[in-house]
Order: structure tokens, then sequence, then C-alpha cells
């Protein structure tokens, strides 16, 4: 600003037709033009910014931040890249009128190049930028503009500076997934740790008790596991209790969690299921366990087996310890019966019972 005054007051003061006149002016515009863009990026940043601190994981974190950087920047089209598992994916597109713009979104960057490129294409204007912190390469920001707007490639600073605020949210997003991920996963099965599994029991009890609400509650005990550990020897348990998990995964599918509960048992918890529900459910999860195999070293194929229990609430309960234990006392009646089968409230003595 301090420069732009000065250029005003020599041009104030000079005679009448002085030669230098025009190029004072041209100095005065061109300040002026520079102020203008700079005030443009500050409240973009500004807008951008707010909205990069709103989500902490990665596909919120992504998609607001499109739908930000094309409003603040009035783009035709936004796009954000990101590698993941080694493939380059599109995750976030932002664009005004769905169907309604002549640029091939559907087009995946090919070769990318490590720099940033502006493109004028038949019918839009193109930048593509690398998102990346230190050496690690997260994907791309692609932005779209009309071509009667020329100002597009003349903000590659703009860009530059954008593209780099994205980059350390990917980043922080990512770090707070993978840290997420941890906390709340077992590291072997990748199902649900034990943590996990009463947060969400005491959750779907709460609505037990608030909103009549039902939930199955099923336990899975790998049978022989321990003289299968001794056998074949620790990695092997480890790829049974795995291939077990995976099993378990496939027969909840989308309609409950999967845990594991710990050592060689397992926990499935079914929201909305009643007596007749869970039990089916129980009965499908041992048939998807009893088709997981395990060769030996001897080439020989070994069938798993696992006997389990199960309760429901609000029928034998609506406390998360209560369930657990009538379930647990339904397992090891079903271990006590000759395993490799399903046992309900029905079937535990009632004593035991009325004990849990």
């Amino acid at each position: 600003m301090d420069k732009l005054i000065d250029h005003i007051i020599n041009w104030r003061t000079l005679p009448a037709n002085s030669p230098h006149e025009a190029q004072l002016r041209k100095a005065i515009a061109h300040r002026i033009t520079q102020l203008e863009m700079a005030e443009r990026e500050a409240l973009v940043l500004k807008r951008i910014g707010t909205a990069f601190k709103l989500h902490q994981t990665v596909g919120p974190s992504v998609i607001h931040a499109a739908h930000s950087i094309r409003g603040a920047l009035k783009l035709l089209a936004v796009r954000v890249w990101l590698n993941q598992n080694g493939t380059l994916n599109p995750v976030a597109t932002a664009h005004e009128r769905q169907g309604n713009i002549n640029i091939p979104l559907d087009k995946s960057p090919s070769n990318p190049a490590s720099m940033a490129t502006w493109e004028v294409w038949d019918t839009c204007y193109r930048a593509l930028l690398p998102l990346q912190v230190a050496n690690q390469k997260l994907g791309y920001l692609e932005l779209f503009d009309t071509l009667d707007n020329e100002a597009f490639l003349f903000e590659r600073d703009l860009h530059h500076t954008i593209a780099e605020q994205l980059s350390l949210v990917v980043e922080s997003a990512l770090l707070f997934e993978s840290t997420e991920t941890m906390a709340t996963t077992d590291p072997l099965t990748g199902l649900c740790n034990h943590r996990t599994l009463h947060e969400f029991l005491s959750q779907q009890c709460n609505d037990v008790r608030r909103h009549h609400h039902k939930v199955g509650v099923i336990m899975v005990d790998v049978d022989h596991f321990r003289q299968f550990n001794e056998t074949y020897g620790h990695d092997a348990g480890d790829e049974v209790l795995i291939r077990v998990g995976r099993a378990l995964r496939e027969a909840v599918g989308e309609n409950g969690m999967a845990a594991r509960y710990g050592g060689e048992e397992f926990t499935l918890i079914i929201p909305g299921a009643d007596e007749k529900h869970t039990e089916f459910m129980a009965q499908t999860a041992l048939e998807h366990i009893r088709r997981v195999t395990f060769v030996t070293p001897t080439s020989t194929s070994t069938s798993i087996a696992a006997s389990l229990g199960y309760a429901c609430a609000p029928a034998n309960g609506n406390q998360p310890e209560r369930l657990l234990k009538i379930a647990d006392q339904a397992l090891y009646t079903s271990k006590h019966n000759g395993r490799n089968q399903v046992s309900g409230p029905h079937k535990i003595r009632t004593e035991l019972y009325k004990a849990a």
C-alpha cells in the first residue's frame, strides 16, 4: 500500500504532459492489480482454511475441501485424487451442475508429473498439482475453469498454496485414521477389538433401555485351539484365528459387528435381532467357520470347528455384562454337549442362568 501511495504522489506532482506520466500510470495500475490479487488470495485461503478444520478423517476432509476450493475460486470443477494401495483413485469431485459441464471428469491423469502443470484444453483450462509432504506422494489436486476466465492461468501461486495446505490436511487425516485404527482394531484378525466391542454393546443396550430396541450377542470359541497350537505351532494358530475372523466377518456382513474378545474367543453383536434371528445368525456363523480349513505340514487338510452361545436383549437382560455372561454360559453348554454347535439361553442349567 505504501508503494502505491508513493506512485500516486509522484504522479500528482508531475508537470502536465510529462514523459514519465505513462510509466507511473502503468506502475499504479500494476500495483492495484497486485493488491487486488493479494486480497483475493487472503479471502480464498481464509475460506478454505476454515473448511479444512472441520473434519479429521480423510473422506469428509477431502470432500469438504474440494467443494470449498471450487466455491472460493469460483471454478468449473475440482477433483482430488489420492494414492490408495498403489492405485490413483478419485475420492472427491465438486462441480456446480451435475452433468452440465463439458469437461472429461472421467479421465484419469495419465502419467502425472511430479511438477504442477497448467494446460489449455478444447473446452476448459486445467491444472494438475501434486499433493506431497516431504517424499510422501499423496495424490493430486485437479482444477478446471472456463476458457473465458484467463485469470486462472495467472493464479498459479495461489493454486500451489492451496495444494500445499490440502497436502497437510490429507497427511493429518491419514495419521488420525491410522491411530484410530490401531486403537479400535485387533492387529491380528483386523476385527474390532475388546474395547470397541464393549463401547458398541453399551450403546446398543442404551437403545434397548430407552427406545425398546433389540440386540443379539453371540460368543464364539474355536474348538480344541490349544491342542492345535501345541501340535502345529503358534504361527499356525494365528493363521487359524485370521481365517476364523474372516469367516465371521463374512457371516455378519453389514448386519452387525464382529470382534475378537480375546485369545480364541470372538463376539458378534447383531443390532435389532430377536432370539430367532440371533440363533439364525449364530448357525450361519458356525457354517462359515466349518468351511475354514487348514493344511498341516504333512499336507493333511484339517477342518475348523467352534462352539457358540447366544443371548438377546431385552429377553435376557439389558446390561452388557449380563448379556455377555449368559452368551458365555450358553457357549460352554455347547462345549459340554460335544462342541461344534450352537446353544441358546434355554439350554443353560437353571441355576447357572439365575447366577448370570
